[in-house]
């Protein structure tokens, strides 16, 4: 009998470390029992619930404010030609489209010469300058169609164009290029701004300048260009 004793207790195994260990009497047992969480007061439930509202309402302006920073500066529609004497581009604001198509094209102005200014939102000297573009139109009248295209754009164009106060003028979206410059970069611009186009009577290239105009030296090109 002692013998079958023996080989019993040699078959015993040792719980694991994870399992509980049987417990003998007077041992101490440690409490392991989780507590039931308190539920939040309503004042915490409040709060909680207004900051969630909150949160989705930051959250739904930033996308609507995302939404219109990309429409400003991307322009709604990003298809046209870039050719420097066959463009047809997108109407940056269609509110001045002439023909109310969305599109502006260099055929439009067929027997009127035309001045192209090229500007940007980060451009200082285009900033300078375009209010002396705005005084041209009311000088030249009908002599001449001045239109603004920007270009190489990489923020919001309309706080500088209502500072120029050419807000009322045709204004045009390049696109294509490596920045929405095609048409930049087909009339020979290289990065830099202001760049300013003219075009005879015909549709043709006569100059283009790189630079800031000065309000006689604009002037004195205008001039060349109707005489």
């Amino acid at each position: 009998m002692a013998k079958k004793k023996a080989n019993r207790r040699a078959n015993y195994q040792a719980p694991p470390p994870s399992a509980k260990a049987p417990n003998r009497a007077g041992a101490k047992v440690a409490d392991t029992s989780t507590s039931v969480p308190s539920r939040p007061s309503r004042s915490q439930r409040h709060r909680s619930a207004t900051l969630s509202w909150w949160l989705l309402g930051g959250g739904i302006v930033a996308v609507i404010a995302l939404i219109v920073v990309l429409t400003s500066v991307l322009g709604e529609d990003q298809t046209g030609v870039t050719d420097r004497e066959g463009w047809d581009l997108p109407a940056l604001d269609a509110d001045n489209d002439p023909d109310g198509d969305g599109r502006v094209t260099l055929a439009e102005f067929q027997g009127t010469p035309v001045v192209l200014n090229f500007f940007a939102s980060w451009c200082v000297s285009c900033d300078r300058e375009l209010p002396i573009f705005r005084q041209a139109v009311d000088a030249f009248g009908d002599d001449v169609q001045v239109l603004f295209i920007n270009s190489n754009e990489t923020g919001n164009w309309r706080p500088m164009v209502e500072r120029a106060g050419i807000d009322d003028q045709i204004l045009i979206d390049d696109i294509g290029g490596n920045r929405n410059n095609g048409l930049y970069r087909s009339l020979g611009g290289s990065g830099g701004l202001p760049l300013t186009a003219f075009y005879d009577a015909g549709g043709n290239v006569v100059d283009v300048f790189p630079g800031e105009f000065d309000a006689n030296s604009l002037y004195s090109a205008i001039q060349s260009l109707t005489s």
